[in-house]
Order: structure tokens, then sequence, then C-alpha cells
């Protein structure tokens, strides 16, 4: 054997810079997947928090809120925006033997991404059973 002859283990010049080529070429549409899989998880976030206030607003109506037609509206948090609607069942039984009338409550919770973006919102509606007038 000849000094000389062996040849050394590890990589060459060439192949460590396709290896680099590959890597960039992959590296920007892994970090869009990654991107875009954040937003989702944040933009379900953000919209399960706006149901969850929602269905407390529907809630409230009746201890909170006084159960008569009207509106209510207020802000939660610096993000959301809430309107709480409250109108007589015009198409239904009026219930006037027991003396008991359908509200249609609806709770409507509003929020922007970021100040130029669209409104976004979740509505929420349901029917009540309240007292005569």
């Amino acid at each position: 054997m000849r000094i000389g002859d062996e040849r050394e283990a590890g990589f060459t010049l060439v192949e460590v810079l396709v290896a680099f080529a590959i890597m960039a070429l992959c590296v920007p549409a892994l970090l869009e997947i990654f991107g875009t899989g954040f937003r989702a998880i944040r933009t379900a976030e953000v919209e399960s928090a706006a149901a969850r206030l929602a269905a407390s607003k529907l809630a409230a109506v009746g201890s909170e809120i006084p159960f008569s037609a009207g509106r209510a509206e207020g802000r939660e948090e610096p993000r959301f925006t809430w309107l709480v609607t409250i109108e007589p069942d015009k198409n239904g039984d009026t219930g006037a033997v027991q003396k008991l009338q359908g509200y249609w409550v609806v709770a409507t919770v509003s929020w922007r991404d970021h100040p130029r973006a669209p409104a976004r919102e979740v509505v929420l509606r349901t029917l009540k059973i309240g007292r005569w007038p």
C-alpha cells in the first residue's frame, strides 16, 4: 500500500454544496407550512373565545342583561365588542293564557385580527320564554 492512495472518509465540497442547495429549497416550504398551522391555531383560539363570550351573553339575559325587548352592548377585553338584541317572536303563539311571550335573543361578538382587517363576528341566536309585557 502506497501513501496517498487511500481516500479519506468524509464529504466532498460538491456533496456539501448539493446538500445546502436542497436544504435551501426545503426550508422556506417548511416554514410556510408551520406558519400556516400556527395561524390556524391562533384563529381557532380567537373564534372559540368569541363563541364562549357570545354564549355567556345569551346566558346573561334575564340576570345581568334585563329580559325585555331592546339592545345591550359593550366591550370585553380590548379585542371583542358584543351586542345583544332581544325582540318579541311575532310568528309564534303569544301564550296570553299563561302570560308568557317568546323572545328571540341574538348575541353578536365582533373583532378585528388587525386594524386594517375586515371585521369578523360570531352570531348566536336562541328563543327564550319570558313574561308577557
